[in-house]
């Protein structure tokens, strides 16, 4: 039930036989000027054109209320604007507009006397569909994920880098870059609306079975070089519609309304042409390729889709996009097809860190001035956020080498600390960082003992995420009551990597042991000396840097797994418990979020220092907790399914599961703020 004097959309010109046109997510009644236009040219009989505006777009105010909105909501909006026509419609609906035709045309098939789907994005019909659309629904379900992102993010930048990507998905690389800005503006302020959308469509249950109760003549329309999950659904609609005809047009992308007006009018014309509701047209336009259309992960907009474009498209897509969320949006379907099989054959992620690699991720944070990408610290955390939605192991071996990237930057940045020349070589050699101070921590680990020059350093580092891909450790080791701090290469003589990460979960970050057998490190590459098992101002600088970061891949890991729960529970949705269960998982994410973000706030803005350090390790502990609390509340919202791998919710489960292990644990977290809160200093002592 709307609310009285909600504002309702609705273009009705014209006289004739009536022809109702369901535009995409975030446009109006404006995205079918062009058809009409070319319509016209060609029309030999008067029509009326009906163009309802869907929630929130055009002068049809926003969905208002609270639960939320599903396709059915859609559907009846849609069907009031339609009683004006007083008898039934030639039903067009293009991309979410297709989704809600279609869903019209099953729910109301005495409504509609012709049927038109231009590349509906009805994504739930790729849910269950066999294994040829498992790999479908998971690009589908990615794009998903990165519209909602951007919505919960609410910054003006996450809505642009949303929409660059939404519309470059749809249409091929560099089209939101085409757009002027008051454009991209106005699309960016249809965020949330977009994201609406693809949930109520994810949300829908009806199987594709069921539309095989849809006796109407039905045209079903594609681009030759649209992504592969609508092309697909196109497929399964016409195999399942019984008087469904697909047509091609060859050089079409997604926006055909928009782009290939004229020969769409002229298939719209044929379709008036039959001689009654129950006539099937003589389609003569350019007929589908016998051997099915081919998704565009093989072929399309110049050979490949960006999103499976090979690493040399990969480097101009990322050099175009600037921003890191962009590159990892851009790499964001081949991490996604293979999180799966780096977790079931226990297998480091090599080829996405060859692919970051290309993306010039390594270097986005470093200094323009040192010849890096000059990302803020809030960048890399929203890129290591956005990656852990697709590949979780990835994103935290990343974090390993972006924590210690940006703590060295704050100290180039803060303090004129000579750490230039690291800076620098990580930007032009491509350099990838190695960490072992979450196992180290105050303690330190390792043998250094003094000889000609230097030390010779003998240790077993644990935990060492990324070491297949790294190049520079991070590390310590103890000579007498002193913990040494330095960079070692990992082709060093007498480094190693012993093969021990056999895991409950985040296998992909192939967090392996380093042996380091009697490894010579010169005195000059020592970079801090300090008291063992004490707190330092480099900790203190680390715990304010570092974990915020790390913690941005659980957060996103989280997002990941309650909208995959979500997706799970869907099915039940009208069940007290289902509803209860998914709220308290969204109780837990919102406490995640907010945790977060205060911990994000406070490295960009804060000192180091106990007091610092204190809270950080707070909002970490309460951040933890309640990421156990979501993964938990996920399984009971998802249910049964939730405990088959082939579901996702199980696997994210586990990779959530490390979130717990990192320092400081829950004691030692209590500990610290126990003794700052009873003025004592951080190791314990009266100040």
């Amino acid at each position: 039930m709307l609310p009285s004097g909600f504002s309702v959309g609705c273009g009705d010109t014209g006289h004739g036989r009536p022809v109702a046109l369901l535009h995409c997510s975030g446009a109006s009644r404006t995205h079918w000027d062009r058809l009409d236009k070319a319509w016209s040219a060609i029309a030999d009989k008067p029509r009326r054109m009906l163009c309802p505006e869907l929630f929130g777009c055009g002068q049809t105010g926003r969905w208002p209320n609270r639960r939320p909105i599903t396709l059915q909501d859609h559907v009846h909006l849609v069907a009031g604007m339609l009683a004006r026509a007083g008898e039934p419609v030639d039903l067009v609906g293009h991309s979410f507009g297709g989704a809600v035709a279609l869903q019209f045309a099953h729910m109301f098939p005495e409504r509609v006397r012709t049927l038109t789907l231009i590349e509906p994005s009805a994504f739930f019909l790729l849910r269950d569909d066999g294994p040829e659309a498992d790999h479908l629904f998971a690009e589908a379900a990615n794009l998903a994920r990165v519209v909602r992102s951007g919505a919960m993010s609410g910054t003006r930048q996450a809505r642009h880098d949303t929409m660059a990507f939404f519309m470059d998905y749809w249409n091929g690389a560099g089209k939101w870059a085409a757009l002027p800005p008051p454009a991209q503006d106005a699309m960016a302020e249809m965020t949330d609306v977009i994201a609406q959308d693809i949930f109520a469509v994810f949300a829908e249950a009806t199987r594709l079975p069921d539309y095989a109760s849809i006796t109407i003549p039905t045209l079903l329309v594609s681009g030759g070089r649209s992504p592969g999950p609508v092309n697909h659904i196109v497929r399964r609609l016409e195999a399942t519609i019984p008087k469904a005809h697909r047509v091609c047009i060859e050089d079409a992308a997604h926006m055909i309304p928009l782009t290939h007006a004229g020969e769409l009018a002229a298939l719209l014309h044929e379709m008036q042409a039959g001689t009654g509701r129950g006539a099937v047209p003589n389609w003569n336009f350019r007929p589908a390729r016998a051997a099915g259309i081919v998704p565009p992960s093989t072929e399309s907009r110049g050979g490949v889709h960006p999103m499976n474009a090979p690493l040399t498209e990969q480097r101009k897509i990322a050099a175009a996009s600037g921003s890191p969320v962009e590159r990892v949006r851009s790499l964001a379907a081949g991490f996604a097809r293979r999180a799966a099989d780096y977790d079931t054959h226990d297998r480091f992620a090599a080829e996405n860190f060859a692919e970051i690699k290309a993306a010039g991720l390594l270097a986005a944070g470093v200094p323009a001035e040192l010849g890096g990408g000059d990302a803020s610290y809030r960048d890399m955390s929203e890129m290591l956020r956005e990656m852990a939605h697709h590949c979780s192991g990835t994103a935290l071996a990343l974090a390993m080498h972006t924590h210690p990237l940006m703590a060295n930057v704050w100290r180039w940045r803060r303090e004129k600390a000579p750490v230039e020349g690291l800076l620098k070589r990580v930007a032009a050699e491509n350099l990838m960082l190695l960490s072992t101070g979450g196992n180290d921590w105050l303690n330190g680990s390792g043998n250094a003992e003094a000889v000609d020059g230097g030390y010779r350093i003998s240790a077993r580092k644990r935990f060492v995420s990324g070491a297949e891909a790294g190049d520079l450790l991070m590390t310590m080791a103890i000579h007498g009551d002193t913990v040494l701090h330095a960079g070692v290469s990992m082709k060093a003589e007498g480094v190693r990597i012993e093969q021990t990460w056999r895991t409950l979960g985040m296998r992909a970050s192939g967090s392996q042991d380093v042996v380091l057998d009697k490894v010579f490190v010169p005195e000059a590459a020592i970079a801090v000396k300090r008291p063992a098992g004490v707190w330092h101002p480099f900790f203190h600088l680390v715990s304010m840097v570092a974990f915020p970061l790390i913690y941005s891949v659980y957060r996103g890991v989280g997002e990941r797994l309650r909208d995959e729960a979500v997706a799970l529970a869907s099915k039940r949705r009208l069940e007290g418990d289902a509803q209860l269960q998914v709220g308290a998982m969204e109780a837990a994410l919102a406490a995640v979020v907010a945790a977060h973000e205060k911990m994000v706030d406070i490295a960009d803005h804060a000192t180091p220092g106990p007091e610092t350090s204190a809270m950080v390790m707070t909002l970490k502990r309460t951040m933890t907790d309640s990421l156990l609390t979501l993964g938990n509340a996920a399984l009971d919202a998802a249910g049964g399914s939730a405990f088959y791998r082939v579901n996702t919710v199980e696997r994210l489960f586990r990779d959530l599961q490390a979130a717990r292990y990192h320092p400081l644990t829950t004691l030692s977290q209590q500990r610290l703020a126990g003794r700052l809160a009873l003025g004592l200093d951080a190791d314990g002592r009266a100040a």
